[in-house]
């Protein structure tokens, strides 16, 4: 009965995860790859200004994380 609890607690923690603006992990919030709204660039090309980047940043270092969004933050990893 115990377990039961255990995995009824992860499932409703999960789906109120899934169900917020942020993108907590690889494939998004509701691990599908979708993101929610419209909008969206479909292309972008980094070494040409104004397409569609907003922002850049080096790294000190090499990584292959997919970044995390929360708020108003993007999380990398190098």
């Amino acid at each position: 009965m115990r377990a039961w609890k255990s995995v009824f607690i992860l499932v409703v923690a999960g789906s109120s995860v899934a169900r917020s603006d942020n993108w907590p992990s690889w494939r998004g919030p509701g691990l599908d790859g979708v993101a929610g709204g419209i909008g969206y660039a479909t292309t972008w090309k980094a070494d040409e200004p104004g397409q569609n980047v907003l922002w850049r940043v080096k790294l000190p270092g090499l990584g292959a994380s997919t970044p995390a969004v929360w708020g108003d933050s993007v999380i990398v990893t190098c």
